[in-house]
């Protein structure tokens, strides 16, 4: 049934439904009207997603998805694949095709043809459901699922609904743990609902490269937050039954694992860049001769008004100056961040001389590098100190200062004094907390490395370890100017960090020979110390190391 009056939308109204809906009161919800809970689940710049409660008891919990294309091109587009519209459709499809999926309720367009602005889809809630990325994070190892059983079936009940979907020729190009949502029934039965419908494809059947390119783009998600033996377990099980596939199902493995990592290097390349310019994460700022870019998460007039002058936080009643030197200087200051009072940490990369003015004339400045590079390691899942704000000064195209603005770590220290001999008081100095520590500095490390990031200038001190609960610690990278961000690391570049670490740690009296050949056991993931590959990366650091403790005056003790 459509609107026949002069209402913004008209609307079309599930059969079912049209008793008790009508576009009066579809458009009264619409503007927040009859309803006694309104929560927005999602908000982006081409839709947002609301909750609400309607008043009426007879009506469901219902959720509106309104899309508003944000410029010419997007409403071109909307004009003839209306997004709202395709879910409409998609859904009735896949309730056709028994495929588990949200009951859309209403659809609203825009009554006259033309450059249309939003377009409106209301759909009933699914109770209790939770996005998978929700959903998984509830089980933790030790904690609510010890034995991990759990997590099994949930992943197993995951690759049968993936199956089917692509038994029934039904393919999401968007397909990532967000779009599915899970549902837990009783006796702890699991049910998988498909989300947005709006860039899905239904066909008669799926090739095989389909198939596998659909598996790689859900796999993006597991790839950094799932062990390989669960991605295997989860396609053992998506392939079972199918002959040809279980036959060649190590070589599919492969070929997803190999699509996952072009993938995933894909879309950090993209985020990368969204960082320096205006959108939802980041908004740029003008504060007298300074320019740059503030996080919108932490941006305040009183954060402005010290970006107006950064140089007066130096001096500032409760400031601490951490260093002080003719290239860089840093301290950490109080400022009022979202409404609270926090601790922010503050970089000053001084101006030196004409050269330096004349160099950064063509490359941007180590403030707005270093910026990005904290931004890039943060996409890439690797804990860094949040970056607040960048600022540089200019004289024309001339650089003079620039700035970068972190939070502070709390209740953290740097890796070396953690290990140094007198700070049992402050961290368990016991053989199993240092092997556990041990173990967290070479996994992230490791990460750090599989992920492209060249640090090249990795010491101990420039590790903190946040102490978060007895015997878990999380770890932080920081001093970021050396760091480089490559699709790829070769051999060279990984030793070359590892060395410095390990010269870093070449006094610490508590790190002995066993311990280091230990973490490098860690790092390469391996427990056979006399195999030849940590062999022949524990000779080429020591020859780096012994190489740069050379330059020191400093000797390196042998095996």
């Amino acid at each position: 049934m459509k609107a026949s009056n002069n209402h913004t939308l008209a609307w079309t109204i599930k059969e079912e439904y049209q008793g008790i809906l009508s576009p009066h009161l579809l458009e009264r919800l619409l503007n927040g009207v009859d309803i006694t809970d309104c929560e927005t689940v999602r908000a982006l710049p081409s839709r947002t997603v609301q909750y609400l409660k309607p008043t009426s008891p007879a009506l469901p919990a219902l959720f509106l998805k309104e899309y508003h294309p944000p410029n010419v091109l997007a409403r071109i587009k909307h004009l003839f694949h209306s997004p709202a519209e395709k879910e409409w459709r998609f859904a009735q499809i896949l309730t056709g095709k028994m495929v588990p999926t949200f009951v859309p309720l209403a659809l609203g367009k825009p009554k006259r043809p033309g450059l249309s602005h939003r377009s409106c889809l209301i759909s009933k809630s699914i109770d209790g459901g939770k996005s998978l990325k929700d959903y998984l994070a509830q089980y933790h190892p030790n904690q609510s699922d010890p034995t991990g059983t759990a997590k099994r079936r949930v992943l197993t009940a995951l690759a049968h609904f993936v199956k089917d979907l692509h038994q029934k020729g039904v393919v999401h190009q968007d397909f990532h743990w967000g779009n599915i949502l899970v549902q837990q029934g009783e006796r702890k039965t699991i049910h998988f609902y498909l989300m947005d419908l709006h860039r899905i494809k239904v066909k008669v059947r799926l090739t095989d490269k389909e198939r596998i390119h659909n598996l790689a783009s859900l796999n993006t998600a597991f790839v950094f937050t799932r062990s390989k033996a669960e991605r295997w377990r989860f396609l053992k099980a998506y392939v079972a039954g199918d002959t040809r596939w279980e036959q060649q199902s190590r070589h599919v493995a492969r070929r997803i694992e190999t699509l996952t990592v072009k993938m995933v290097q894909k879309e950090w390349l993209k985020r990368d860049k969204r960082y320096v310019q205006e959108n939802k994460y980041v908004v740029p700022f003008m504060a007298g001769s300074y320019r740059g870019y503030t996080n919108r998460r932490f941006s305040s007039p009183e954060l402005l008004a010290l970006l107006h002058d950064p140089d007066h936080a130096f001096s500032a009643p409760g400031s601490i100056t951490i260093k002080d030197s003719n290239t860089t200087s840093s301290c950490t200051a109080p400022v009022t961040l979202g409404g609270e009072n926090r601790a922010i940490h503050i970089k000053r990369y001084n101006y030196q001389n004409s050269l330096y003015a004349l160099k950064n004339c063509f490359r941007c400045s180590r403030g707005k590098r270093v910026w990005k590079t904290a931004q890039g390691l943060l996409t890439r899942k690797i804990a860094t100190p949040l970056p607040i704000s960048f600022a540089e000064q200019r004289k024309g195209r001339l650089l003079l200062t620039s700035y970068f603005v972190t939070r502070t770590i709390d209740h953290a220290l740097p890796l070396s004094t953690v290990l140094h001999e007198g700070r049992a008081d402050t961290f368990p100095r016991n053989y199993s907390g240092k092997n556990m520590l041990l173990s967290k500095v070479a996994q992230l490390v490791r990460e750090m490395h599989a992920r492209g990031i060249w640090h090249r200038d990795l010491k101990a001190s420039n590790i903190l370890v946040q102490k978060k609960v007895p015997d878990r610690e999380k770890l932080y990278l920081v001093d970021l100017d050396s760091v480089r961000i490559k699709k790829r690391l070769d051999r060279k570049e990984k030793i070359r960090d590892l060395a410095r670490l390990n010269a870093s740690l070449v006094s610490t009296t508590t790190v002995s020979m066993t311990d280091r050949l230990r973490f490098l056991q860690y790092y390469l993931k391996t427990r056979r110390p006399r195999d030849k590959n940590i062999q022949d990366y524990w000779k080429a650091i020591a020859a780096q190391t012994q190489n740069k403790m050379k330059t020191s005056g400093l000797s390196y003790p042998q095996r």
